[in-house]
């Protein structure tokens, strides 16, 4: 069998996005050590005193659902490490783990100590990344969409105190898309836990700029407060509708997008662009009105909703960011407009990213530049559509 360090140098050396090398390798351990905690009588773990303690769940969590994970606590217990062993246990285990060429950890089953607390001064929570879901089952076809309608509806509360954790999922999957979209909107981190060599380069190049980051949305994905308290199902207002061809049907309306009138300000039209990721098309309407949305199960899209804006009193803009990317919109830092005496106009868009940076234009611009370089730009008098090319691993 070959040596921990041996497999780092190998993931290390394994091109996962095809253009570049992993930067970093951590690996997945539980807050006990592993997910049943030490072993009292197992060679090696004698100095962190541990010993077994046996969680009690409430009579609220039993009759929610039983859980088998925490059955087997109750039955076998979880090798508990003694609270003044915990520093030097941590340091041995990070300290081996840096040996083999480990950067860093991830810290599974934080929760562990939520159940087995009494006696060891009570809970203890102090964190800005918090879970808002159950597990991502990759083989229950079932939990897909309830995974995410579950986050989404968690985040409405934790999206106010922490940043909500929409735990990994598989980038080559038959709902990865689905997955994916919900984190490109979500507000939250990026993770997969895809096996090497088995990865859906389409998507995940949709999610992460060829550096590395993500386009992070800047509040968390949560339902409009139209359909909080709704149920479409029982309440007879037929807000979804199911057709013939099996398609669920909606309608979108920019007006209920939150902060929306607060992040325009001034110069704003009170009309909006909306670019659809699906269809790569863009059209025009005013904040009071809607559009209709149709959709099959597991189908998703994603609509870049930005207000247009007039500048130097005739030119009417928005930018809707790169196009290739599921939150276009995120890409986009800042936009200003520079006029000069001859009644020239500059728009100036800070962002971050390559690849096709999308806008609506009122009029076709003499000419486009990229960090000074002038680019090649499309126009389409038709919709408005303003397209240029940022090259990679470029900032607007």
């Amino acid at each position: 069998m070959s040596s921990l360090k041996t497999q780092v140098k190998y993931v290390a050396n394994f091109r996962i996005f095809q253009f570049e090398i992993p930067r970093y390798i951590y690996v997945w351990h539980a807050l006990m050590g592993y997910w049943g905690g030490l072993v009292p009588d197992a060679a090696g773990t004698e100095k962190y005193n541990p010993t077994f303690r046996y969680p009690v769940q409430s009579p609220g969590n039993l009759s929610n659902m039983r859980d088998i994970s925490m059955d087997c606590m109750d039955k076998y217990g979880v090798g508990t490490i003694d609270p003044s062993k915990a520093s030097q246990f941590y340091d041995d285990l990070h300290k081996y783990l840096a040996s083999q060429d480990m950067d860093g950890v991830k810290v599974d089953v934080q929760n562990i100590l939520e159940t087995i607390s009494t006696g060891l001064g009570g809970r203890l929570k102090k964190k800005c990344y918090y879970r808002a879901s159950d597990d991502y089952y990759p083989k229950n076809p079932t939990t897909q969409t309830l995974h995410i309608a579950a986050v989404a509806f968690n985040s409405v509360f934790l999206g106010e105190v922490v940043v909500p954790d929409w735990d990994m999922f598989y980038s080559l999957h038959c709902a990865a898309e689905y997955h994916a979209v919900a984190r490109a909107v979500g507000g939250c981190g990026v993770y997969v836990s895809d096996k090497p060599g088995k990865h859906d380069f389409k998507i995940l190049k949709r999610l992460v700029l060829a550096h590395g980051s993500v386009l992070r949305a800047k509040y968390p994905g949560r339902p409009t407060r139209d359909c909080l308290f709704s149920d479409p199902v029982m309440d007879g207002k037929r807000l979804l509708q199911k057709d013939v061809s099996g398609k669920i049907s909606g309608k979108v309306f920019p007006a209920d997008i939150e902060y929306f009138e607060e992040v325009s300000r001034k110069q704003w039209t009170g009309d909006c662009a909306v670019f659809s990721f699906n269809s790569g098309s863009l059209f025009r309407l005013s904040k009071e009105e809607s559009f209709g949305v149709a959709l099959t199960a597991m189908q998703c899209d994603v609509f870049a909703v930005s207000p247009i804006k007039v500048y130097n009193k005739k030119i009417e803009f928005a930018a809707m960011g790169l196009m290739n990317m599921y939150n276009s919109g995120g890409a986009v830092e800042s936009v200003e407009c520079i006029s000069d005496s001859f009644s020239n106009c500059r728009i100036l868009n800070k962002g971050r990213g390559g690849g096709s940076f999308g806008a609506y234009s009122s009029t076709k611009p003499k000419s486009c530049f990229v960090n000074s370089n002038n680019e090649d730009s499309k126009f389409s008098p038709q919709d408005k559509l303003l397209t240029v090319t940022i090259p990679s691993n470029t900032s607007l």
